[in-house]
């Protein structure tokens, strides 16, 4: 079955990155990378994001494994970014636990990607710039990008 083109999507890296704790208040860096964003880091891009009415989030909280916690601690952060998107009056739609290239492919075909962290989002960036589409990506408040600081970018 073919889905029509999503308006907007949210990619969120949980999982496997999802270990150290609140990482919605406080920046969470893995393997000298930062995967997840903070609130303070969407607020960054909160006018964009009040523009959309909806925002499918593909995720998954069972990412490479990594235990109970981890999928606890992943369920809580999408819950605070889900929390966050209402309170903008954003309805946010959860897709559920998919397999990765289906979300990849869903993902890559939005109008509007709102990136997540991680070179797997880098590329569905590419691909939704490629199709004319616009990327939103939250500002850093670490400079833990192997690139360097990341600056608020826009497809």
């Amino acid at each position: 079955m073919v889905e029509p083109r999503p308006e907007a999507v949210m990619h969120l890296r949980l999982g496997d990155v999802a270990r150290f704790g609140d990482c919605w208040s406080h920046t969470c860096v893995t393997k000298g990378r930062l995967y997840q964003f903070t609130k303070d880091d969407y607020d960054t891009i909160r006018d964009e994001l009040k523009n959309l009415t909806t925002i499918t989030i593909v995720a998954s909280p069972t990412h490479r494994g990594g235990g109970n916690k981890k999928k606890t601690m992943s369920e809580i952060y999408l819950n605070n970014v889900m929390g966050y998107l209402r309170s903008l009056g954003v309805c946010s739609v959860y897709r559920g636990i998919r397999d990765a290239d289906d979300d990849f492919a869903f993902a890559s075909s939005a109008k509007v990607l709102v990136r997540g962290g991680g070179g797997y989002a880098t590329f569905m960036a590419d691909l939704v710039r490629k199709r004319g589409g616009k990327v939103l990506m939250p500002n850093m408040t670490a400079k833990m990008w192997p690139q360097g600081p990341v600056k608020h970018l826009q497809g």
